[in-house]
């Protein structure tokens, strides 16, 4: 009749709590969860091979039910220490045709709570799909990973340890990449195509979150997102300020004669704002080695050693004088990491290294820049893309750099050959 797992039950104890197999503090829903549970064991149509020996469990099994579950009659009980009362078998069913009947309401209004929970839970997971596809390919692991821990601590008592363990191998499968981005090593991006970037004109209103990290003659930082406003240091942007921002990055970035940086950030990204001061100390620093190298006065040629005196030579006409130098011979100021007060101070030669040149650094959100993003195929934030010579693949690194991390990617594609065509 009964499980041979589940030790059987003792009808002729005269201890209701013992004959439930519950302690004697224990709460209303273990009661009913105990009843539950032998009620549907010994019922006797579940016992047709055995019916009279069910009834009688079925009995005994409602009447300590019925006295345990009363708090007077669970009270006196508890006083006198076991007075019994006799349950009819008729008492008995109807007892149970009633607990039955009351916790099947409460089972349907559950499923219809969770039915509504469930509705709402597919109308986000749409609106996500539809509004932030990005935003949800990035929470999908971790909300996989929570849903199926919260089922299986709902069913803790009846989970086995195997389906502990693979719940802490889930988890440790998707807590793992996340913090190896966060300490990862440079990827080299093969490939890499600055073509089709441009982002759809219109008109911006308040000012972007992206721009280009410009450090100021004062110390100062601006974050400039239209490079037509590069004289005014104005942060409003007009309309194309996408196209006109990436324009200026493919630029420099052709040009070679300066290093760039892009960074793809987004909002609420805590790791991204503690990455700006890396950034600014970058840019200052690169600044800082220009300064100390147009400062530095000219060594001066060694004297020449006295000429024996010549001969005197024959007169020949004197050589016309050289032509006045026209406006444009002269190298282009830089002006890319200054304010409009730097104007004049000459690029890097032609075949330096970039090690020493300006470090211009772009900074994109995600959000006014999703082709960029889904171009390079950003994961993390932030995710930093350091540019080299034309010709040599940028290296990407996602995740927090410090200033270690942040020079040796710098100097690492600085120092690569391009790649031979």
């Amino acid at each position: 009749m009964a499980s041979s797992a589940v030790p059987p039950v003792d009808f002729a104890s005269g201890n209701h709590y013992t004959v439930l197999g519950v302690a004697r503090n224990a709460s209303e829903a273990e009661l009913a969860k105990a009843y539950r549970t032998l009620a549907l064991r010994y019922h006797p149509d579940k016992n047709q091979g055995n019916t009279k020996d069910a009834e009688i469990g079925f009995k005994r099994i409602s009447e300590a039910y019925s006295v345990l579950r009363d708090p007077e009659k669970r009270a006196e009980y508890d006083r006198t220490g076991g007075t019994r009362s006799y349950v009819s078998y008729d008492e008995a069913e109807q007892m149970w045709r009633q607990f039955a009947s009351q916790n099947g309401a409460e089972a349907q209004a559950a499923a219809e709570d969770g039915n509504r929970k469930k509705t709402t839970a597919l109308v986000v997971l749409v609106a996500l799909l539809l509004l932030a596809p990005n935003l949800l390919m990035q929470i999908l692991p971790g909300l996989l990973v929570a849903l199926a821990a919260l089922a299986l601590i709902s069913r803790r008592e009846n989970a086995s340890k195997w389906a502990w363990i693979g719940l802490g191998l889930l988890l440790v499968g998707y807590v793992i990449p996340w913090v190896l981005r966060m300490r990862s090593g440079f990827e080299t991006m093969d490939g890499a195509n600055l073509q089709g970037l441009g982002e759809e004109a219109g008109a911006v209103v308040g000012i972007p979150q992206s721009g280009e990290e410009i450090l100021l003659n004062d110390g100062r930082f601006l974050r400039l997102p239209d490079p037509v406003n590069r004289r005014s240091g104005e942060r409003s942007a007009r309309e194309g300020w996408q196209q006109r921002l990436l324009s200026e990055m493919t630029t420099a970035i052709k040009t070679g004669q300066e290093q760039v940086l892009t960074v793809f950030s987004r909002q609420g990204c805590p790791w991204c704002q503690r990455q700006l001061p890396v950034l600014q100390r970058a840019i200052a620093k690169r600044m800082g080695q220009l300064e100390a190298s147009a400062s530095a006065p000219p060594v001066a040629p060694p004297a020449p050693a006295p000429a024996p005196v010549p001969e005197p030579a024959p007169e020949v006409p004197e050589a016309p004088a050289a032509p006045e130098p026209v406006a444009g011979d002269a190298p282009a100021p830089a002006t890319a990491f200054l304010a409009p007060a730097a104007v004049g101070m000459a690029r890097p030669p032609l075949g330096a290294s970039l090690v020493s040149a300006p470090l211009r650094v772009f900074i994109l959100y995600a959000e006014e820049f999703p082709s960029a993003a889904q171009a390079f195929n950003v994961e993390a934030f932030p995710t930093l893309i350091a540019w080299g010579l034309p010709g040599v693949p940028p290296l990407a690194a996602q995740g927090y750099l410090d200033d270690e991390n942040l020079e040796q990617l710098l100097t690492t594609v600085a120092l690569s050959e391009p790649q031979a065509e």
